[in-house]
């Protein structure tokens, strides 16, 4: 159940879409965040956005321009959270971990050494839950696997994938998750092949994992497949700057592919 960091990072560079046509040389805050019950701690970047018709929707690493000494507060009903920073622009909840659950809404405030002040909102969705397969069933190759969770309430849609071993040849440049459905609805089918594994030999453990995905982050990270987005362009929640603060929530199964009897 657990994911990293470096999941929403993969995910988010994966996303591909138009940036929007606005006025140039506007300076502002840039912030990206996406907080997950599954993470160990949240992390929050923060830029100076020089350019916001070159720079509006780009991830942290492409952006040159890390926002340090910022003060990055997070409050919930039960928590007001500082986040420390952990290099020029990236925070994290060190000194105090802020507990993030399904359905609790969270206020993002930041405010960086030139006094300028962004904030944003998001409310977790509901962890989703696989409903079929049953964790561990077995499957034959190129047979209809059908895939089924309950729904979740605040999301913007599902986000449906494998993850990979790190040391994978599939998709080496990540090696962590493969986007296989986006979808509004709860369920679908998927034919599996098993496929060499880091030692070269077939590999039958197939790690699924349904993420529901708030509408800040659908329309920030995929605009054009959640329909947030207008022609394709990225629709930011930060109020007073760019970016977004989102949230994400997964459940996760584990089947096995199995090589016809004869083969």
């Amino acid at each position: 159940m657990k994911t990293t960091a470096l999941a929403f990072l993969i995910l988010a560079l994966a996303a591909c879409s138009q940036n929007p046509i606005i006025e140039t040389n506007i300076n502002r805050l840039a912030v990206q965040a996406i907080l997950n019950p599954d993470l160990e701690n949240q992390i929050i970047s923060v830029s100076d956005a020089i350019n916001i018709a070159q720079s509006d929707g780009i991830t942290q690493p492409e952006l040159d321009n890390p926002t340090s000494g910022a003060i990055v507060i997070v409050r919930s009903s039960t928590q007001e959270v500082r986040f420390s920073e952990i290099s020029p622009g990236v925070y994290k909840d060190l000194a105090e971990k802020l507990h993030v659950a399904p359905l609790k809404t969270y206020t993002l405030e930041v405010r960086d050494p030139e006094g300028r002040i962004v904030t944003g909102r998001t409310t977790v969705p509901e962890r989703p839950h696989f409903l079929t397969p049953q964790n561990e069933s077995s499957f034959n190759e190129l047979v209809d696997v059908n895939f089924e969770w309950q729904p979740s309430e605040r999301i913007g849609f599902y986000l449906f994938g494998e993850v990979v071993p790190k040391c994978s040849r599939f998709n080496p440049e990540f090696s962590a998750f493969n986007q296989l459905r986006f979808l509004h609805e709860t369920k679908t089918v998927i034919r599996f092949r098993q496929w060499l594994d880091c030692g070269f030999v077939d590999r039958e453990v197939m790690n699924l994992r349904v993420f529901a995905v708030d509408s800040a982050a659908a329309a920030f990270v995929w605009p054009s497949l959640s329909g947030f987005g207008r022609g394709g362009q990225k629709a930011s929640n930060i109020e007073n700057g760019v970016g977004v603060f989102g949230s994400m929530v997964a459940d996760s199964v584990k089947i096995l592919i199995k090589k016809p009897v004869g083969e």
